[in-house]
């Protein structure tokens, strides 16, 4: 059942706040209620589809369903060509490999997800989901590799979100 057209940016407010509420308590029927609503309110707008993505791939990566956490990366890649040249495609698209990187616990696509980071705040540097991301990031990598350097910049990235939103 869609929703009107007047509820929608009510809708997406309401999943991007349930996803952040599962991504940062890592729980998955949080991410699946984002997910659920972003396919109720319709994946027509872009910033709809973003948010359906990083719900799916964190899903994915919390539950150790791979198969979703691949849904999210084609449903990025599928979007069209252009669709990487947005700040908020290319975070989703960073949550994905993220997503990626808990699944395998591989530094590798921890990388490849900061240079997404990188890149989305290289368009909009206002976004503190993206610092957020960025440090998070840079903070698994340090545990990951036991590398201070990436330690350090993950408190850097930490703070600067935190200037930007309060309750980052």
């Amino acid at each position: 059942n869609q929703l009107n057209p007047a509820d929608k940016h009510i809708s997406l407010e309401w999943s991007r706040l349930l996803g952040e509420y599962g991504k940062i308590n890592k729980n998955p029927q949080k991410l699946q209620l984002a997910l659920d609503l972003c396919q109720k309110t319709g994946l027509e707008s872009k910033e709809i589809i973003n948010q359906w993505i990083e719900s799916t791939a964190l899903l994915g990566a919390y539950t150790g369903r791979l198969e979703l956490i691949t849904d999210a990366e084609n449903k990025i890649l599928e979007n069209n060509e252009t669709a990487l040249e947005t700040a908020e495609s290319l975070y989703a698209y960073g949550s994905c490999l993220n997503a990626f990187a808990i699944y395998y616990n591989d530094p590798d696509y921890i990388e490849l997800a900061i240079e997404k980071f990188q890149k989305a705040l290289s368009l909009n540097r206002s976004n503190p989901e993206v610092w957020h991301a960025l440090a998070t990031a840079f903070s698994s990598l340090g545990k990951m590799l036991d590398d201070y350097e990436s330690l350090q910049k993950s408190c850097h990235f930490f703070i600067k979100a935190m200037d930007l939103k309060p309750a980052c």
